[in-house]
């Protein structure tokens, strides 16, 4: 069967999470693409169907379903023209996403395991204002100082790491995690400028605009885009 004419499809959650990043990655390449939001209620029986039993997923135009959050994320990153020709600047890109995604799902989401819920919260708070989690992000807005310029990541125009950093840095702060501040990234200058040059894109606009999720975590998403 041709593969003619088919447009790529875009299967994840209905909310930011690992599948964020390779949304704005789709919409600043103005890829064309179709879209496929799951119910947490869905997955029991569609979690078999997919080749590693996660999300998301990329079907291509030729059918090959390519998965893991990371691997899709690049691959369409590199579609829009989003990594740097050169292979350290890329590498650099890569460092981002990975350290991003890792501060997220990892120390973020590992914090607090198994205590009871207030104490949990207190320990999400610390962890992101004093401990592990604050000294990361400290590293991360240094980083940004010393390899990026004019409010990107690396390198002086818009790239794969920042969207990296839009895309999952929010979803900490967007009410998936209990216990963690929403302002809890305000103080770090270099990330909030990064965070303002991708939230600020054009195409991130249009993105922001038209997202009709009724999903409250897609609300910091919106405001930092659009001011509301």
């Amino acid at each position: 069967m041709s593969s003619e004419g088919k447009k790529l499809l875009f299967t994840y959650f209905d909310l930011p999470g690992r599948g964020e990043m390779t949304r704005l990655a789709l919409a600043v390449g103005k890829i064309d693409h179709d879209e496929k939001r799951y119910q947490f209620s869905e997955w029991p029986a569609v979690k078999p169907t997919t080749p590693w039993g996660s999300l998301p997923t990329l079907t291509l135009p030729n059918g090959y379903v390519l998965a893991q959050s990371r691997a899709v994320f690049r691959y369409v990153a590199k579609l829009a023209g989003l990594y740097p020709s050169d292979p350290i600047l890329a590498a650099k890109c890569d460092e981002i996403t990975d350290q991003v995604e890792d501060f997220v799902f990892k120390t973020i989401n590992n914090c607090g395991k198994g205590m009871e819920q207030k104490e949990k919260d207190a320990e999400r708070k610390k962890c992101v204002s004093t401990g592990k989690g604050a000294e990361e992000l400290k590293k991360l807005d240094a980083y940004i100082k010393a390899n990026g310029e004019n409010g990107h990541c690396v390198g002086n125009k818009l790239s794969a790491a920042d969207l990296a950093i839009y895309g999952t840095l929010l979803f900490a702060v967007c009410g998936f995690f209990d216990g963690i501040p929403v302002d809890c990234l305000d103080k770090y200058e270099n990330i909030q400028a990064v965070l303002k040059s991708v939230g600020s894109n054009e195409a991130v606009v249009k993105h922001y605009t038209n997202e009709k999720s009724s999903q409250g975590m897609f609300n910091v998403y919106k405001k930092t885009s659009l001011g509301k």
